[in-house]
């Protein structure tokens, strides 16, 4: 009912859809671990899993919905407090207020539109107006759409005036809306600081050019030292053998060199890539 599905069959189709992804997964998992020649034990681990995982994941595909839509209805609530304010200066009673409002928001904002006019339908339908304005806050659950329907409540139980106190509320409402975007605004400069820095990082492969080159030098400057003692001619030989091996594996490493290149410029391409995927995660959900 949150995520706006008013039908009757609504709550069965999807208690339904959940029973049948619970089995679809049980049997994938199932299948995968007896393929696999696990144990009696693993393969029951494994359809548990899979009905575990079909049973809730209707859940997590209906919550960005859900959040969805209450933010449509809180961004529409200034411009349904607006039409609210001069119906009742106008001097229409609260009912036909909800209803102008409900009629005059249906092209820009369908969600809340829909909401007043489930809210009329109750009216009409004999519930008392208390009834139906806590019912319109508790059916969607966002808070701001709650203390408009307290507010309404409290007018029409103490009979005080409702133009001002909508004009009050709306106004206040659009102080905490702009206040809520200047610190959506300040978090961005703090997710953006791990992002960045690692995306100016190098990514280091190993064996690169200066190593060798480094390696390579250090061997040529060991031969020409032991070129020079001439005291010691029986570790010359053993010495400059094993420069010939390091000059060896040295010259053998930049055989490998393209490869190591290649790999060095993918292991930088990935690495950019997810940084850029978790930075427009963090720039797009408001964790």
């Amino acid at each position: 009912m949150s995520a706006g599905y008013r039908y009757p069959s609504a709550v069965p189709i999807f208690y339904g859809v959940k029973c049948a992804l619970a089995v679809f997964f049980g049997v994938l998992f199932t299948g995968f671990a007896v393929s696999g020649g696990v144990e009696f034990a693993s393969a029951l681990t494994a359809a548990i899993c899979g009905l575990g995982f079909g049973f809730l994941l209707p859940d997590f595909l209906l919550r960005p919905l859900i959040r969805a839509r209450a933010r449509r209805i809180r961004r529409a609530i200034p411009a349904a407090l607006d039409l609210l304010v001069l119906s009742v200066e106008a001097g229409q009673s609260l009912n036909q207020a909800i209803v102008d409002t409900s009629l005059e928001l249906r092209e820009a904002f369908p969600d809340l539109s829909a909401e007043l006019a489930q809210t009329h339908l109750e009216l009409r339908a004999g519930k008392s107006r208390s009834d139906a304005l806590h019912q319109l806050g508790v059916r969607n659950g966002d808070p701001e759409l709650k203390k408009l329907a307290s507010l309404l409540i409290d007018s029409d139980r103490f009979g005080t005036s409702l133009a001002p106190a909508l004009r009050t509320h709306v106004k206040y409402l659009r102080t905490r809306m702009r206040q809520q975007a200047q610190e959506s605004a300040r978090k961005v400069s703090v997710k953006l600081i791990f992002p960045v820095f690692l995306s100016d990082l190098p990514v280091c492969a190993p064996g690169d050019a200066g190593t060798r080159c480094s390696a390579y030098g250090e061997a040529v400057r060991r031969d020409d030292e032991i070129g020079k003692t001439a005291s010691q001619k029986s570790k010359v030989k053993s010495q400059k053998s094993k420069v010939k091996s390091q000059k060896a594996k040295v010259i053998g490493s930049e055989q490998w060199e393209p490869a190591r290149a290649f790999m060095s410029r993918f292991t930088t391409a990935a690495a950019r890539a997810v940084i850029f995927t978790f930075d427009f995660c963090l720039l797009t959900f408001d964790f």
